[in-house]
């Protein structure tokens, strides 16, 4: 697909580290022919960097990756077509090595992206601890996820004390007929009790579900916002998106503009779910969270909210929003979808 884009002049394979160095030399005289190549059983480099600081609480913020590669196959992912299916680590003293060169004096925040830390959960916790040594008030989240079907109730207590305050989980989807068919693993009551244990803690969740997979309908996902709306956590969603290599799709992407494949723009691309249900989807979500967190609206037993919006979107059965100043109903919705979560909730 890409070296048939009039648009791109070189494709190079394999994890940027490996390549790289090896496609620029290439590019300059004496340096001999590009030699790009995949790598997929590399070591991978512990990569870290500063994303933010907050002056007011003297907190540098990093995202960090300590893997690559993935043993799962789940249809809808393209990290096991990418980085191959073996999970690999960066060697410990060098990561604890690079821990050491950054900044003192300061609080850290660092966020990691692997998709599978779990996987190596000696190690994982091992390095946790080396930066705590090292920075005593440090804090984590794990922004791609902790896989909840791993965590139990010991492992929740060391990540919390080694200074984890908030974890992301991924359901993917509450329908196990419809995670069977994407060859993803289903453990509905691990999840539960993760959930349960982080909110008994004192501590936040985010479960996340995957919106317009294949064969998912509208009422699928409205049934996941319910579900998600009753757990003491908030919910996160995920427009399902493809890349090229993915079996789940058989599109010919080249009669596709590209902007189509971000998870912002609702393509219909399963036939499943309209751009109408994914988008009134999310905006159920947003607006369940706004419910449990009471971010300008009312929640159950309160007398009044921003501008009586809950209420307005309560009597009329569809929803509403706060454009300038004024409450205004939300054109292209759909009206099952959001009876069937307003019913749920306050039945």
């Amino acid at each position: 697909y890409f070296r048939g884009r009039p648009e791109i002049d070189d494709v190079l394979t394999g994890e940027a580290e490996n390549v790289i160095d090896r496609y620029l030399d290439g590019l300059f005289p004496g340096a001999g022919p590009s030699a790009p190549c995949s790598a997929p059983n590399a070591e991978p480099p512990f990569l870290i960097a500063q994303t933010g600081f907050s002056a007011g609480k003297n907190t540098a913020y990093y995202s960090a990756i300590l893997s690559r590669g993935c043993p799962k196959s789940c249809s809808f992912c393209s990290n096991h077509l990418v980085h191959g299916k073996t999970f690999r680590i960066a060697d410990f003293d060098r990561a604890a090595a690079d821990i050491e060169k950054l900044p003192r004096g300061r609080n850290i925040h660092i966020n990691f992206e692997d998709d599978n830390l779990l996987y190596a959960e000696d190690y994982f916790l091992k390095l946790l601890g080396r930066i705590r040594k090292s920075f005593p008030e440090a804090k984590f989240t794990a922004e791609n996820g902790l896989d909840y079907a791993r965590l139990d109730s010991e492992l929740l207590d060391r990540l919390i004390s080694l200074g984890f305050k908030s974890f992301n989980l991924s359901m993917a989807s509450s329908r196990p007929a419809l995670l069977r068919q994407n060859r993803r693993f289903s453990a509905p009551e691990k999840l539960n009790a993760a959930v349960m244990k982080i909110a008994e803690r004192g501590c936040s969740s985010v479960v996340y579900f995957i919106c317009g997979l294949k064969n998912e309908t509208a009422g699928d996902a409205a049934a996941d916002l319910v579900k998600l709306h009753g757990l003491p956590a908030l919910t996160g969603i995920s427009m399902f998106y493809p890349v090229p290599g993915l079996e789940i799709c058989d599109q010919d992407f080249s009669s596709y503009k590209p902007r189509l494949c971000a998870g912002s723009s609702a393509w219909p691309w399963s036939g499943s779910m309209s751009t109408t249900e994914l988008i009134t989807a999310f905006r159920l979500a947003r607006l369940s969270n706004s419910i449990k967190t009471g971010d300008g609206l009312i929640k159950p037993g309160r007398s009044r909210d921003s501008g009586g919006l809950l209420r307005r979107i309560m009597d009329t059965g569809r929803l509403h929003s706060i454009i300038d100043g004024r409450i205004r109903e939300i054109p292209h919705q759909s009206e099952q979808m959001v009876e069937t979560f307003l019913t749920s909730i306050y039945e």
